[in-house]
């Protein structure tokens, strides 16, 4: 019985040890950074090698108000939104090339943008029709090969 209250002593004196330090070293939400998945392997590989190299902030100082951070953390702050949104120009720069080049069209798109609705409902049965003559001729072939390796 007296080492079952030396146990909790000692448990009690531990959380009350880190909830004083936790209060004591309170780290600024402006501080914490952006946690993921390391390993994940859904994971762009351009996305991995910058989290690895560089911290993302969970919060900006600027959502929170707090202006008395550290000229090294408001630095922090503004060179990560401002690669942000170097990256999102970059991206709509390229949309916009890729468009006028016609990269984002489909093969046929100068074919298909011009056919009425007649023409497309007529595509669209003989689409059905040749894939079902497909799978026949599939499953034809498949039967001429099993009789073959069973003989």
């Amino acid at each position: 019985m007296n080492s079952l209250t030396t146990e909790k002593s000692e448990s009690a004196v531990l959380s009350i040890t880190s909830e004083s330090l936790e209060h004591e070293y309170a780290i600024g939400e402006e501080l914490k950074c952006e946690e993921v998945d390391m390993s994940d392997p859904k994971l762009d590989p351009l996305e991995w090698s910058v989290r690895k190299a560089i911290s993302i902030p969970r919060v900006y100082y600027w959502e929170t108000e707090n202006y008395s951070v550290s000229l090294r953390t408001k630095v922090w702050h503004r060179t990560i939104q401002t690669m942000g949104i170097t990256l999102k120009c970059a991206e709509k720069m390229g949309e916009v090339a890729s468009n006028v080049l016609g990269l984002n069209s489909s093969r046929y798109s100068d074919v298909t943008d011009f056919m009425t609705d007649e023409e497309w409902k007529e595509a669209k049965e003989r689409a059905v029709d040749d894939k079902a003559k497909r799978n026949a001729y599939l499953q034809d072939q498949a039967v001429k090969k099993n009789k073959i390796n069973v003989v």
